[in-house]
């Protein structure tokens, strides 16, 4: 990703070092990843039926149904897969947060390939390794180009409208908003 973004002839020297030091300073949440394992213990159901070999679908079915049921019931407000847009158990969805320079990979993508095989087959490539480039490329393009590599909002190249001057008027005696960008 890094040589990728190195190579990039419609991208300024200024440019392909910053998207370089963004790149290198990237972090992966993977599983929700927590310092201490009770805080995700309390939260997943510890009664959810194992994956039967025989039928995946099935097994992802009652994972679902289980967590979803538990998640609904809970009195606590642990809410640890609401902590992303994308799902923790939708195979495919690998979502970048520009904020926190974060690529958030939910377990779905790779529990969908380990439950078919026990290793990680080549097979799983082109199902896996795509949906985790897009979300770093997003890093460096027009969803990630307002957050600079420190996660500070970055003022000195507006790839889109970043200041937004807000006009309140009256209009046929309703209220409304209008955006223009400065």
């Amino acid at each position: 990703m890094k040589q990728t973004v190195q190579r990039a002839p419609w991208l300024s020297q200024a440019e392909v070092d910053a998207a370089s030091q963004k790149i290198e300073k990237l972090r992966v949440d993977f599983l929700a990843a927590r310092e201490s394992e009770e805080q995700v213990n309390a939260y997943y159901p510890q009664y959810v039926s194992p994956f039967p070999a025989d039928d995946a679908l099935l097994g992802y079915y009652k994972l679902l149904n289980e967590t979803m049921s538990f998640y609904w019931i809970t009195n606590g407000s642990y809410d640890l897969d609401a902590r992303y847009q994308a799902s923790s158990l939708v195979a495919g969805e690998v979502e970048y947060v520009a904020e926190k320079n974060l690529i958030f990979i939910p377990h779905g993508l790779i529990a969908f390939a380990s439950n078919i095989t026990q290793t990680f087959d080549p097979l799983f490539v082109p199902i896996i390794v795509p949906a985790i480039l897009r979300a770093m490329f997003a890093a460096v393009d027009l969803r990630g180009s307002t957050v600079n590599f420190q996660n500070q909002a970055s003022s000195s190249k507006r790839l889109c409208y970043v200041e937004v001057s807000l006009q309140c008027s009256v209009f046929a005696g309703t209220n409304f908003i209008s955006y223009r960008s400065d």
